[in-house]
């Protein structure tokens, strides 16, 4: 039964997706400087990607001390600013809280980002029991 739930538990690794909306960047006037797409449980890692003022960088942070920045750089998508860049910051973890900050020529901005819960991801863990179930039907040998 242990090999059954560590294979699940690996199927989950590989195949869970779980995207959340990432909130408004604005600066201390309240301009809008960025804004996070997603913030996504891909598997065993966190993937924020979004759009802000091409060249800034851009930095998440969880709360085991765990960081990854980028330099906004990437093609921005629908909605962005003119003269933005996307962004794409990835962690390998789990955190529990997680956070993003935003260096622009006006200053760093914070702000801290949703992650799915422990329901979200039981229920979306459940929701792969069945496509897991007929991979295994299928791998058994007749």
């Amino acid at each position: 039964m242990r090999r059954l739930l560590a294979l699940f538990a690996r199927y989950c690794a590989h195949h869970l997706i779980l995207p959340r909306p990432g909130p408004v960047l604005r600066d201390r006037a309240g301009a809008c400087v960025g804004r996070v797409g997603h913030v996504t449980l891909h598997g065993n890692r966190i993937v924020v990607t979004g759009w802000a003022g091409a060249g800034d960088r851009v930095t998440i942070e969880d709360d085991q001390g765990h960081r990854s920045g980028v330099h906004a750089d990437l093609a921005a998508g629908e909605g962005a600013a003119p003269g933005a860049a996307g962004f794409t910051v990835t962690l390998p973890c789990h955190p529990r809280a997680l956070g993003i900050s935003l260096d622009t020529a006006g200053g760093e901005i914070r702000a801290a980002l949703a992650l799915p819960g422990r329901l979200a991801i039981g229920l979306a863990r459940a929701a792969l029991l069945p496509g897991f179930a007929a991979r295994l039907v299928r791998a058994a040998p007749l």
